[in-house]
């Protein structure tokens, strides 16, 4: 198949038959009993694995910074002019949500992740209507699948972050924009259902994390070019949906420029196999699993390739959006490669968190590989059903995802301080590094009155620990870290100055106690 081949099929001609394109007119119909009974079996074991043990890891350093930032302000214009978020490097949108859910409902861990969790069951229903509108119903129920089970999207979801909304909204606004640019295309008058919700989708994602503005970015390009080669007399009105989109965004632009432009700590640039490591994460732990992955991929690729050579396909497996393959490839890959250019002409911003913009892609042409096995539908039943299975499996008793510490556990460290504190009166309690805030936190929710006194950290090297000491005279000292160690020379000049009695270690935690024999 020539290159020109494959442009002209991206998006189907005004006289093709119609593919699903939305509930307004299908040719597949809508979905059957069957199909529904399985998307709500899905649907039901996702809701499981993401609201079970909302509560059970403590609140890491992420998310308590979501906290913070909330929690610091009194008013909503509070929030957006002073504070922490006109200086943080992410857009606002996350944390205007979080002011309303924690003044209005509560910030308890599990209340804090509670719109995540939602987020990441919505996400396992989009995927499912996104792989049928680009392919069919088996497709979008493998996806769905494994969606639901990944500890990859179930991480996200159990986390005070953007990333599971992220995910979402990257997924709807694709759901919506294909119908977009395939109207435009045939000329057809647009269906205001898709306008509407590719436009929401848009602000939305721009909105929640600048990855989101980024992908937004790329899905215009890449609408447009399309437009640009098949119907170029459309191209303005693709604009000019972008406009509403544009304008909305232009309050925040200012804080947006600022906020790049400003000096922060940035990860280093992709390494060459940051793409192969990111696709493996995907569908790790377990190890296994993703080498499972890379053997669908690589099938795959060698089934198109052969369909190509033959000129047809078999039949039953045509997509029901032409080129749905090459359309995901394209969202799974180029925003790597751009990502890599911006490290070489600016600087990096990448991590595996961030390219969950592109998670979807990576499920939906697993799930078309295990669709295409030249097999009777019942056994791409059976199949995904025995992944799934042996992925829960993994998750729960090998992984032991709710079981074992997997996050910053500064609950158990403070909670370790409210158990012995009153033990030792005359107790000084000293914060390393991160905000008071942080440790008075847990301090609050597990009932007790004492706060972080003193905050310590690299610029003072600890010598502010005993300038407090000397002046304060406790005749104890606690000291609560998390996220960081104690570095060895800090950890040094307290045992030389102070006698140690206890160094409790946590999960990405720790609690140092001393008796300050220099009263």
């Amino acid at each position: 198949m020539s290159s020109g081949d494959v442009l002209n099929r991206a998006v189907p001609l005004p006289d093709e038959p119609l593919a699903e394109t939305g509930p307004a007119s299908t040719a597949r119909g809508r979905p059957g009993g069957t199909v529904l009974a399985l998307l709500a079996v899905i649907l039901l074991v996702g809701a499981a694995l993401r609201f079970y043990g909302l509560g059970i890891q403590s609140l890491w350093i992420d998310e308590m910074w979501t906290w913070h930032t909330a929690s610091r302000a009194d008013t909503l214009r509070g929030l957006l002019t002073t504070g922490t978020l006109p200086r943080d490097v992410h857009p606002p949108l996350y944390f205007v949500m979080h002011y309303f859910l924690q003044k209005h409902v509560g910030d308890t861990e599990a209340i804090l992740r509670l719109p995540s969790a939602v987020a990441g069951v919505a996400s396992i229903l989009v995927i499912y209507l996104l792989g049928r509108r680009l392919y069919s119903d088996r497709e979008g129920l493998i996806a769905a699948a494994l969606m639901a089970v990944l500890q990859h999207p179930i991480r996200y979801s159990q986390e005070a972050r953007a990333y599971s909304m992220l995910l979402l909204f990257s997924m709807l606004s694709v759901y919506f924009l294909i119908d977009v640019v395939r109207c435009l295309c045939r000329g057809e008058p647009l269906r205001p259902g898709s306008v509407v919700g590719y436009m929401i989708s848009v602000v939305v994602l721009s909105y929640l994390h600048y990855y989101g503005l980024y992908l937004a970015g790329f899905q215009a390009l890449a609408a447009s070019v399309v437009l640009l080669l098949r119907r170029r007399r459309m191209l303005p009105l693709l604009w000019l949906l972008l406009v509403p989109v544009v304008l909305v965004y232009i309050p925040w632009l200012g804080n947006m420029l600022r906020s790049l432009g400003a000096t922060h700590v940035h990860p280093d640039p992709p390494e060459p196999l940051a793409f192969v490591r990111w696709l493996g994460f995907q569908f790790s732990p377990p190890w296994h699993a993703k080498w499972v992955a890379f053997a669908v991929y690589a099938w795959l690729l060698g089934i198109t390739l052969y369909d190509a050579l033959r000129k047809k396909s078999p039949p039953g497996t045509e997509p029901a959006t032409p080129c749905a393959g090459v359309m995901l490839l394209l969202w799974l890959v180029v925003p790597f490669v751009l990502v890599h250019v911006q490290a070489a002409f600016w600087r990096s911003t990448y991590s595996h968190r961030n390219m969950i913009i592109c998670t979807a892609a990576a499920y939906l042409l697993v799930a078309r590989g295990i669709a295409r096995i030249p097999v009777r539908p019942v056994l791409h039943a059976v199949i995904t059903v025995l992944i799934a299975a042996a992925l829960v499996g993994q998750l729960v008793f090998v992984v032991r995802y709710y079981s074992r510490p997997l996050k910053d556990q500064y609950r158990e460290a403070v909670a370790y301080v409210v158990e012995n504190e009153a033990k030792y009166p005359n107790s000084m309690i000293v914060g390393w590094r991160c905000p008071p805030g942080y440790y008075d936190y847990y301090f609050e929710k597990l009932g007790s009155s004492r706060r972080v006194e003193m905050w310590s950290g690299p610029s003072d090297r600890g010598f502010r620990v005993l300038a407090g000491a000397q002046v304060r005279r406790p005749e104890y000292i606690w000291i609560i870290t998390g996220h960081w160690e104690f570095p060895a020379p800090f950890e040094a000049l307290m045992r030389d100055r102070f006698s140690v009695i206890a160094h409790k270690r946590f999960w990405g935690a720790e609690a140092l106690f001393m008796k300050n024999d220099r009263r």
